[in-house]
């Protein structure tokens, strides 16, 4: 009876191994044929998106989604639309916020002027959490934060400076 549960993990680690290299290979073919980076998120994240696609497709596989994706632009504007999901709320993590505050805002404090840029931030509230903690900790005044996010065209743009309706609402 071991020798079944070996090979079914065995099995598995080679399954599993395998979707690694499809991924790869996928988010490879995304980078060199469309120039979008992938490669470097969050595995578990982009396997779950990679997978919800695949699903929305009836496909079978991820080298059946990537002969899609490569050869035909309406499957990556779908796969771009699910890799772009737009989740933002203030102080949305935590940990970040407090290791930020402790381990970086102690070495900014020496420079001049601080430059920081949110990339992929949706409409921003992570970016006007910053803005918070960089007023509470002095250092607002000498801080220029940029924000952008991807359109629903892939093409990235400049998040607005004004907070919208709906943060006012969620501080309230």
């Amino acid at each position: 009876m071991n020798i079944g549960l070996s090979d079914a993990r065995e099995h598995k680690l080679q399954v599993d191994e395998l979707e690694k290299i499809e991924i790869e290979l996928l988010l490879e073919g995304i980078y060199r044929h469309y120039g979008f980076d992938f490669r470097n998120y969050v595995f578990s994240s982009i396997r779950r998106r990679i997978w919800h696609r695949i699903r929305a497709e009836n496909l079978n596989s991820i080298s059946g989604l990537q002969e899609k994706v490569l050869h035909d632009p309406r499957y990556m504007e779908k796969l771009l639309a699910d890799f772009s999901i737009h989740v933002t709320e203030m102080f949305r993590d935590p940990s970040f916020f407090k290791a930020f505050r402790t381990k970086v805002v102690p070495m900014l404090r020496d420079y001049p002027y601080i430059r920081i840029w949110h990339a992929g931030c949706s409409t921003g509230e992570e970016v006007y959490s910053m803005a918070i903690l960089l007023h509470e900790e002095g250092l607002y005044q000498k801080t220029r934060i940029y924000a952008t996010d991807m359109n629903e065209n892939g093409e990235t743009r400049r998040v607005s400076a004004e907070p919208n309706a709906n943060l006012y609402k969620k501080l309230s």
